[in-house]
């Protein structure tokens, strides 16, 4: 198995270990940031285990700086693609119920905001709707912003462009300062 194809898989099955302990738990929503952030970190450990099981005995004259690049690329791009699916599917079959409680919240703060900005006589255009149509569009974007088809495009856009960003990283302090691990 190729070192890039490992890694992505293992740090893609430790994040969905984590994500549905934290489900089976009811800790999904306390712990949501921390699961993004633990993500994140399994990216870059991904990016970095691939790169230097692939260059750890390798010439560093023999190697440019792009195939690093590319190297690096590899088991992102595949974390990436593995993950957006796994978002989708946890979203809307897992955990249905996010959306629900996403559109809940939005509306209470959407509803707390229009009174107040009605207290303070403020001129916004939205506030020259009425209250019950105010509330019921912000539900309407909570509900499309929240939904899964939307959450699996952000994270992998997302996720491509850490992908991208971390490569070019790790890649050029691997050249320049790791090399010799």
């Amino acid at each position: 198995m190729a070192p890039y194809f490992r890694f992505a898989l293992i740090f893609f099955t430790l994040f969905v270990i984590i994500k549905m302990v934290l489900f089976n738990l009811r800790k999904n929503d306390d712990w949501y940031l921390a699961a993004i952030f633990c993500n994140i970190l399994f990216l870059l450990l991904a990016i970095f285990f691939t790169v230097r099981s692939t260059y750890k005995s390798t010439n560093p004259g023999s190697i440019s700086y792009l195939d690093v690049v590319k190297t690096a690329l590899k088991p992102a791009m595949l974390y990436a693609v593995l993950l957006s699916g796994f978002v989708y599917l946890y979203y809307s079959k897992i955990d249905s119920g996010f959306t629900r409680v996403r559109v809940v919240e939005t509306t209470k703060k959407a509803a707390q905001f229009y009174d107040i900005e009605k207290q303070k006589n403020t001129d916004i255009e939205l506030l020259k709707i009425p209250r019950e149509e105010y509330i019921k569009k912000a539900a309407q974007s909570a509900e499309f912003i929240y939904s899964p088809f939307v959450a699996c495009t952000l994270s992998m856009i997302g996720l491509v462009l850490m992908s991208l960003l971390y490569s070019i990283i790790i890649s050029w302090a691997w050249k320049a300062y790791l090399y010799k691990v």
